[in-house]
């Protein structure tokens, strides 16, 4: 799963794998993709051509990618940092047991809803990994309301699985100081 931020804040994340099965070798591409409180600044007029290019837009929606004989449930949210316009009950509806589930999310702040409706891993970014770090690791503002623990990187809570991307941007200030941009492929096995 690759992520890419193209430059008006759109999130796109685009799924790109080959699965070997009992009957060969199976491909998926899907490309999606998650707003974030800049793009809703501007109203939500933009998703209708995303989707024309082939983006699913994911708003407090679900889809189910099927390949082979596996399934992924994947969902999104909207803002829930700026607007606060976020579903995950809505989200996560149709998730079963029985499917690996996947939420998007623009900011990790929505962790413990996340890990009360199910899901099994969320995918984040917003918080620019702190941008700005103290020597010893120590981020002075992720400018989202959660614990330094979601805020970069790879976490756990409960059963839920985090990973929240520093991203390769800035936000307020343009400068980052001990806390390298990056731009993140996850590979789902």
């Amino acid at each position: 799963m690759l992520v890419k931020i193209i430059p008006n804040r759109v999130l796109i994340f685009e799924v790109r794998t080959t699965i070997s099965c009992n009957s060969g070798l199976v491909s998926v591409n899907f490309s999606c993709a998650i707003l974030d409180h800049f793009i809703n600044s501007f109203g939500i007029t933009m998703v209708p051509a995303l989707e024309e290019m082939g983006i699913q837009v994911l708003v407090n929606e679900n889809t189910l990618l099927k390949c082979g004989q596996g399934t992924l449930f994947l969902a999104g949210i909207d803002d829930a940092h700026y607007f606060c316009a976020d579903d995950i009950p809505k989200a996560a509806n149709g998730m079963t047991d029985s499917t690996p589930t996947i939420l998007l999310s623009h900011t990790p702040a929505v962790y413990k809803q996340a890990a009360e409706a199910g899901f099994d891993l969320i995918l984040a970014g917003h918080t620019h990994g702190g941008q700005i770090f103290l020597p010893g690791g120590i981020p002075i503002i992720l400018d989202s309301d959660c614990p330094y623990f979601v805020g970069k990187g790879a976490w756990r809570y409960n059963k839920l699985q985090g990973y929240t991307s520093v991203g390769s941007g800035t936000s307020m200030v343009n400068v980052r100081i001990n806390c390298l941009p990056e731009i993140t492929l996850h590979t789902l096995i």
